[in-house]
Formats: C-alpha cells, structure tokens, sequence
C-alpha cells in the first residue's frame, strides 16, 4: 500500500510498510533509485534507534545485553499513516511488544512529507511516551538515481573546512586507522564522485561543517539538499550501483573495540519524559 501527493511538478509516492520513499518524479524525472535485483534492496530508509552498525550488533543497557542490527528496526516495520491531504503525509511508529524486546524505551516516531511546487520536505519528531529517560539516535538514508557512469556526477558543499576528517568502516564499525582527510577528495568545495571513493565502504564525516549540499549531473544541477538538526553525514554507493546516498545523521557506528553501556555512547541522544526532538531535510529542485 502507498500514498501518493501531487502538486504541478512533483509525484511523491510513499509505501506505508517502511514509511520509504518509493519514488520521487520531478518533471517526469526520477530522482529515486529505483530498486534493481542486483544491488541494494532499499531506496529512502529511516535509521532509527540507531545510525551505523554496534559491536557484535548488540548493547547494555542496565546490565543487559540487547540485540539490535544496523540502522536499527524502524526501516523494517510498519508505519501507520496518521493523516494525510493532496500535498502532506504523516505517518507514525510507536513502541510496542516487538520493539521492546530490541529496545526497551517508550517512543513514537513520526515522519511528515511535504511537497511544494518545486520541494519537498521530511521533518521527524522523536517523543518519549514513558516514564523514564529514553536514548537514540536518528538517520536518513535516501539513495539518489544516477543515469550515467558515477563520474559525470558532483556535489558541491554550502561550506567549506580543510581540517574535516574522513571515517571508514571494517566489517561494520568505525575503524581509525583508515582516517583520511576529506580534503584531499575536494576541488575547492566540490567532490567528483568516482567509484574508487567508496572501496572501503561509506565516507563518514563526522561534525560535519555543512548543511547543505548540490547535486550536479554535467554541469545541470538536479537539486539541493538541505537538512536541520543532523552533525554529522555519510556518503555512500554500492560498488557499480545507479545511485548515490547522501545521508544526514546525528550519529554513527561503533568504533572498533569499543562496545560501551548504551546510555554512555559518545553523541548518543537523550531525552526526558514527555518531551521530543526534531529534525527535517530538504530537497529543492
């Protein structure tokens, strides 16, 4: 089951399982990658209540060990669409059974689409609905269609900073020996994408110093991208893939050998009863 808004310019099509994007046409042009059975199996996911992979894909919480895979559940269940009119959606996770036995913290997620003429926006709110002090994190993983060889394809940053580092994984984990600077990657502000950028997986900046970012095929800009309340991003592409994701987050994997007590994970966010968090990212073509 999907939803679809429409304005002029715009078909937003969202599925109501993950609450992804399925597909985004802008003037008939898709900026979604569109799933292929080769690659990678997911298109506009949530990461939620982790960012990245944990060691041995488990934490402790108050003594006791849970297991949680990468990214976390919320890109896996269904979202139940709260309301809804010709240009807006919004749809809803709540803690339960299921999730419980993962994460033992009372939430509801929500995530809004919005679409303009020329736009659309994504906001999220993190509301603890317990008793206690829930903790989390929040990502956004949408992968952009690219039509032609990765090559011909640019992002341009809003800011720039030569002292940004770059963070790779092995096996899922943030490993520190191959910290390299984002520098060296750039022409001014401008990274030219290649395949060879991602053969030790994601590029992962953390603090990062932009919040925004073009995306350029040739020397046509597609859009902009812009988002509120995510430090730090990931960029990342399948070997050989036709897409390329950008990825906002407000944290990130585990560093290697350094599996801590959930509520003391560097940058992990928390929150007191009742209350919430917001984020939001932007596409503006």
């Amino acid at each position: 089951m999907e939803t679809i808004l429409r304005s002029n310019n715009i078909t937003l099509k969202i599925n109501h399982f993950w609450a992804e994007i399925n597909s985004l046409l802008y003037k008939n042009r898709e900026i979604i990658y569109k799933k292929q059975e080769n690659f990678w199996q997911r298109q506009s996911p949530v990461l939620f209540p982790i960012v990245g992979a944990l060691e041995d894909n488990s934490y402790i919480f108050e003594g006791q060990t849970y297991h949680l895979w990468q990214h976390g559940f919320a890109r896996d269940m269904n979202f139940d669409l709260e309301d809804s009119n010709h240009n807006s959606a919004t749809f809803t996770l709540k803690s339960w059974s299921e999730t419980y036995k993962k994460y033992p913290f009372d939430f509801k997620l929500s995530m809004r689409y919005i679409i303009l003429e020329n736009s659309i926006e994504v906001h999220y709110i993190v509301k603890n609905t317990g008793n206690t002090d829930i903790f989390f994190s929040l990502g956004i993983h949408p992968a952009f269609h690219i039509w032609t060889n990765i090559e011909q394809y640019s992002l341009v940053f809003n800011k720039n900073n030569e002292w940004q580092k770059v963070d790779r994984l092995k096996n899922g984990i943030i490993f520190q020996r191959y910290e390299e600077n984002f520098w060296d990657y750039l022409s001014k502000k401008t990274l030219q994408l290649k395949e060879k950028f991602f053969e030790k997986d994601a590029m992962i900046l953390r603090k990062f110093w932009g919040d925004s970012v073009d995306f350029y095929e040739k020397n046509e800009k597609i859009f902009t991208m812009s988002w509120e309340n995510f430090p730090h991003l990931g960029i990342w592409k399948q070997p050989n893939a036709p897409f390329i994701c950008i990825e906002p987050w407000d944290w990130f994997a585990d560093e290697f050998e350094q599996k801590w007590d959930f509520t003391n994970k560097w940058g992990i966010n928390k929150l007191a009863p009742n209350t919430e968090k917001k984020y939001s990212w932007k596409l503006e073509f």
